[in-house]
């Protein structure tokens, strides 16, 4: 049966308002999903473990001298916000599959792909605090260091001005885009006015502008989080030389020591690579949908591929940092020998010097000439949550090591 103008109009208007899938199109979504499905086990796992190991917590206050700072967990955060991103992206990827039925209400899909990465935003963005903390926290001679409340407040302020610029601009669109497909429901008798509608250019700025102002926040917090990484990889490399050079320590406390660098080491550069190489690719895809936001509107292939761009770099970069965390978790459970502090030693005035460790205020308190200095610790995230499983609550030392020159014993004790 030959087409006539009215169904060929209605044909043409059905292909901008849903996807024109490829042939791979199921079969990519399909892959897709079965990798986030396993990310999402991998996550729920590693949630199990740090409550299971009692170090499921969000946010500490650290009080210091200084004041009183407000430390996220970089970890559950980031683990809590990708199991929300995972949900949501499994939503999205059977709407992804449904849409190609004809007919299908996919009016608020597009809103549900942004409103997603919101929830990745906030994990990464937590990470990004996290690690600036634990590279400030430690010097007290930093101006930010003794300035608890505004440190504190800046990045509290900052997730929350993402969502106050984000949100009201995708609830706009989203609104205009209900509107017009109410229109192409009702008005069949005008399918061409409904059509030029749909090119509306009051819908474009408002896509675009909400992609751009994510985008630009997201460059602000992957500079913030570059930097921080820099500062820790260097405090870390700084520990390592420091150990290779005292003779303090010896034998298997030594070789511990050293192990515990190295792993903390090598694991915060994973971490941070694959966290960074996610925030490039998301920026990047981020500024190329904002500049042709005039191609979604219009429809073709360009939802498409975004939504699998969105997809795949989710897919492979969130999943393998997940992985590393998941690792992370298991092997930070409780265990029975005790994370060293990374070094400390006694000098006194006697013909020879003891070398010692974590027992060093034990012999203080034996030995009333002693004088104490302790090399004060810059700890990694990771470290620190395995002395605190180690050590027990209210057991150890202080959160962060001070520097005491010429100590009085006594005080010690």
């Amino acid at each position: 049966m030959a087409t006539n103008t009215f169904q060929a109009q209605q044909v043409a208007l059905r292909a901008q308002l849903y996807l024109q899938p490829s042939s791979t199109f199921k079969l990519q979504i399909y892959l897709c999903s079965g990798l986030l499905g396993f990310s999402l086990l991998i996550t729920l796992a590693a949630l199990l473990l740090r409550w299971r190991s009692r170090q499921f917590w969000l946010f500490k206050i650290t009080v210091l001298e200084r004041g009183r700072f407000l430390a996220p967990h970089p970890i559950i955060l980031w683990l809590l916000a990708s199991t929300i991103f995972l949900v949501l992206a499994e939503i999205v990827a059977h709407k992804s599959v449904t849409s190609v039925e004809v007919g299908t209400d996919l009016s608020n899909w597009v809103a549900w792909r942004t409103f997603l990465w919101l929830s990745l935003w906030v994990g990464a963005w937590s990470i990004a605090w996290a690690t600036t903390l634990a590279s400030i926290l430690p010097r007290p001679t930093h101006p930010l260091a003794r300035q608890p409340i505004l440190l504190t407040s800046f990045f509290l302020v900052t997730p929350c001005l993402l969502f106050a610029i984000v949100t009201p601009l995708i609830v706009i669109a989203n609104a205009r885009f209900n509107d017009l497909f109410a229109e192409f429901k009702s008005l069949d008798s005008a399918l061409s006015a409904a059509s030029e509608a749909l090119r509306d250019e009051e819908l474009v700025p408002a896509w675009r502008n909400a992609w751009i102002a994510l985008g630009v926040l997201t460059v602000f917090m992957l500079i913030v989080f570059t930097v921080a990484a820099i500062s820790h990889f260097t405090t870390i490399g700084g520990q390592m030389s420091h150990l290779k050079s005292q003779k303090v320590t010896t034998g298997d406390s030594y070789s511990r020591q050293q192990r515990q660098l190295q792993w903390a080491f090598r694991s915060l550069v994973f971490t941070t690579a694959t966290l960074f190489l996610l925030a490039v690719a998301y920026i990047i895809l981020v500024f190329i949908i904002s500049a042709n936001t005039s191609e979604l509107a219009d429809g073709g292939n360009f939802g498409e591929k975004t939504s699998l761009a969105s997809l795949w770099i989710f897919s492979v970069f969130g999943t393998l940092t997940n992985f590393i965390l998941f690792l992370r978790s298991f092997a930070s459970t409780p265990r029975p020998a005790s994370a060293a502090v990374i070094s400390s030693r006694i000098q006194y005035d006697g013909p020879k010097s003891p070398s010692i460790g974590r027992s060093g205020r034990e012999v203080v308190g034996r030995t009333s000439d002693i004088q104490v200095s302790v090399v004060r610790e810059v700890e990694t995230t990771f470290e620190r949550e395995e002395r605190e499983a180690d050590l027990g609550a209210g057991k150890g030392y202080d959160r962060y090591e001070v520097e005491l020159d010429a100590y009085p014993a006594e005080k010690i004790r």
